[in-house]
């Protein structure tokens, strides 16, 4: 059966091993006196641009049109890109192994949530394969949001040792959400246009956008974990704006995606859940059309780790994103 993965049941151990600088340590959780393991590692944030500059980079022509389709098509990129700015604030942070929690993190409360979820698929390359693992992930969203309709759109397979998604590899280390609040609902309002929503999608009263993230990989994940952001640990103030731009010599317009930077604050908690497996998988909102306020969740991959060997086998994931609305 799917659903929330929790601990015990032969849910992975928790970490323990010590490495260099990267510890694990008990913090406190609240009046019941719990506590949740933690890790205190790295997590990259993207710097504040000068006065003047746009937080962004330019993307390799090679990896542009595999990541695309993530963002509305009509947008292309308005200012000059020497004015794209790209600097790192690197911090150390706690954080907190999920599977430790007293309370798990739910999408209602934290924006993510761990499911159970055993994979249907044992090769993603064969097309039947993945067209039956599409349809049992738009089932897990469905369940987990109680949306009245899902749509995978968009999917990906990330592999570390292959891929350069971000500035240093396959996994994207700097702390992003995927949408904005401009784009998130402009994507949604394009894929009804093209069609790849029904027409009933238009009358909904609200729509998000969420992201399905699974190991595929027959070992657990050992480097490169994700960590997640509590969506009520980030401030309005934190957050920015951070232009993926298509790159390439000689073009008049370059289409861009815009991506939510969210900027280094003391009161963010951080959670990630160790050695996921193919059995698990990570549900979380990269933008939520609620009527009070929208939301998104803020990730990325992190590393190192405590048990993190040089020998590690490299992260591969498949990242599917779903469209899911509701009456």
């Amino acid at each position: 059966p799917e659903g929330r993965a929790r601990s015990g049941g032969g849910a992975p151990p928790a970490i323990t091993r010590r490495h260099k600088s990267f510890f694990t340590v008990e913090m406190p959780s609240g009046a019941d006196g719990l506590g949740a393991a933690t890790v205190a590692s790295t997590i990259t944030y993207p710097a504040k641009p000068p006065a003047g500059r746009h937080s962004g980079r330019l993307m390799e022509p090679s990896i542009w049109p595999r990541i695309a389709p993530i963002w509305p098509s009509s947008t292309h990129f308005p200012h000059p890109v020497d004015s794209l700015h790209e600097e790192d604030d690197t911090r150390l942070v706690d954080v907190e192994d999920g599977r430790t929690c007293a309370e798990p993190p739910t999408l209602d409360s934290h924006g993510f949530e761990l499911c159970r979820s055993p994979c249907v698929a044992t090769d993603l390359d064969d097309a039947a394969q993945l067209e039956a693992y599409l349809a049992q992930t738009a089932r897990l969203v469905q369940r987990a949001t109680r949306a009245d309709l899902v749509v995978p759109f968009h999917h990906v397979r990330i592999d570390t040792a292959r891929d350069r998604f971000g500035k240093r590899g396959g996994a994207v280390e700097r702390v992003h959400g995927d949408y904005t609040a401009a784009s998130g609902p402009q994507m949604l309002q394009e894929l009804g246009e093209c069609g790849v929503l029904p027409p009933r999608a238009r009358t909904m009263r609200r729509g998000a956008i969420l992201n399905v993230w699974r190991n595929v990989s027959s070992e657990a994940v050992r480097s490169k974990p994700l960590a997640l952001c509590h969506v009520g640990s980030v401030a309005p103030d934190d957050v920015g704006v951070y232009y993926l731009v298509e790159g390439g010599e000689g073009r008049a317009e370059r289409r861009m995606g815009m991506n939510l930077s969210l900027h280094y604050s003391p009161a963010h908690r951080w959670s990630y859940f160790p050695r996921m497996t193919r059995d698990e998988a990570l549900v979380f909102y990269t933008y939520d059309g609620r009527a009070d306020e929208p939301r998104f969740t803020f990730h990325a991959a992190f590393d190192p780790l405590p048990d993190t060997a040089p020998d590690a086998p490299p992260r591969v994931a498949m990242i599917v994103r779903c469209a899911a609305l509701f009456e």
